[in-house]
């Protein structure tokens, strides 16, 4: 067997080792596992509230009047005991009464008609003159169903309808008379109203005009600035409302200035 000096296998092993690296370092770490999430904290639900009671609507006034007076005392205004129902007929009684308690030309020119000539009286009846109109809805007949919108027959007898309008050979004839009142002395002073009784069948009430005089050695701007808020008497006019078949109507109704012209105190002749 051949054998090798020593020095020549160490300087192989010099030379063997020479051409490699060989590093040496600490074992790497293993990488660290993802943490385990958090669980949520879990909310405790809030107790549902319970749902509010739905309160019951007040029940919708009815139509019908008031059953008890407000102790008869003196009301400012008429919703103190009428309906609105009730308040939209009084409203439309001031305006159509008018021609029934006033001169004829209230009666023509509120509903738009027009005399048929400038002479005054033109047809007679009764002892009474007639002024003859022109217009639509100038009959008789028309006239009255316009007016029972508003007030009863027996209301309308009581103004003496059918003798203050009169057909003339197909032609409207108001009666030419004029009515007489203290219309002057009426003041600024807002009327007042009492409630006398009411039920589903009618309501009765007054109506409380006031009306001041001119005093001695007073002048009229004096007057005329006094009335704006004084006055020395009152008049009580009476006024009633019935429900009918048709609804309500106004049965009685008087208006402050005029005395009305009724026909049983005015006969013909």
């Amino acid at each position: 067997m051949k054998r090798y000096p020593a020095a020549l296998c160490a300087a192989a092993l010099a030379a063997l080792l020479a051409g490699c690296t060989i590093t040496i370092g600490p074992p790497a770490a293993s990488p660290a596992p993802d943490p385990a999430p958090t669980p949520a904290p879990s909310a405790t639900a809030a107790p549902t509230p319970a749902a509010a009671a739905t309160p019951e609507p007040e029940p919708e006034p009815t139509a019908a009047s008031p059953t008890a007076a407000p102790d008869g005392e003196e009301a400012a205004s008429l919703d103190a005991f009428l309906t609105p129902e009730q308040i939209d007929l009084y409203d439309r009684a001031e305006t159509a009464s008018r021609p029934l308690n006033g001169d004829p030309y209230t009666a023509i020119y509120q509903n738009g008609w027009s005399p048929a000539t400038d002479s005054g009286s033109d047809a007679e009846k009764d002892g009474y003159g007639y002024i003859l109109v022109t217009g639509e809805g100038a009959t008789v007949e028309d006239y009255r169903q316009k007016l029972l919108e508003v007030f009863t027959q027996d209301y309308l007898d009581a103004r003496g309808f059918s003798q203050r309008f009169v057909m003339f050979d197909g032609q409207l004839g108001v009666m030419n008379v004029g009515v007489g009142g203290n219309g002057a002395e009426m003041t600024d002073v807002p009327d007042t109203y009492r409630l006398v009784s009411a039920d589903e069948t009618a309501v009765e009430f007054v109506r409380i005009a006031h009306f001041a005089v001119i005093r001695e050695g007073e002048s009229v701007d004096d007057f005329m600035v006094r009335r704006q808020d004084h006055y020395d008497y009152t008049v009580e006019l009476p006024i009633r409302l019935v429900n009918t078949a048709d609804g309500w109507r106004v049965d009685e109704f008087n208006l402050p200035g005029y005395d009305g012209w009724r026909y049983e105190e005015h006969p013909a002749g």
